[in-house]
């Protein structure tokens, strides 16, 4: 079994229990944990007593003609005063600008997409309509745009 972080940094597990292995190869004591709780599956990274992060288990998204639709439209930035435009090409959601190259979105999960190295999630409102979205890549966190 392997730990990857992407980007060719991968490690490698050894278990320790059913459901607890630890990390080899490296400087520090790390294990990896899958528990479920409140019915969630989850993935638990520790070091010694430091939980260094939590992940979700999910279901992929499944992009189909209905499901791209509702994200289709302009979404502008007061903060940054610039628009983008969620286009549908060859059945895969394009982030369009005028000054810039267009972004693939590849959907992860339900309103989660990665676009090159952000990620990209649509806000609904009470009725379930996209109002807009929230972009963050880096130290840039939750920059929101409102669909016009």
């Amino acid at each position: 079994m392997q730990y990857d972080r992407g980007n060719g940094n991968v490690t490698e597990l050894a278990p320790l229990s059913e459901h607890t292995f630890t990390m080899l190869n490296i400087p520090n004591a790390i294990t990896v944990t899958f528990v479920t709780e409140d019915g969630q599956q989850r993935m638990r990274v520790t070091e010694e007593e430091t939980v260094l992060g939590t992940l979700e288990k999910y279901t992929p998204a499944i992009a189909s003609d209905i499901y791209l639709k509702s994200y289709l439209g302009a979404y502008t930035s007061d903060e940054i005063s610039t628009t983008y435009t969620i286009i549908e090409t060859e059945g895969k959601l394009v982030a369009t600008h005028p000054r810039s190259s267009d972004i693939a979105l590849t959907p992860l999960k339900a309103d989660i997409f990665k676009a090159g190295g952000n990620t990209i999630e649509f806000t609904r409102d009470g009725n379930n309509t996209i109002q807009g979205l929230k972009v963050s890549t880096g130290r840039v966190r939750n920059l929101k745009f409102t669909k016009d």
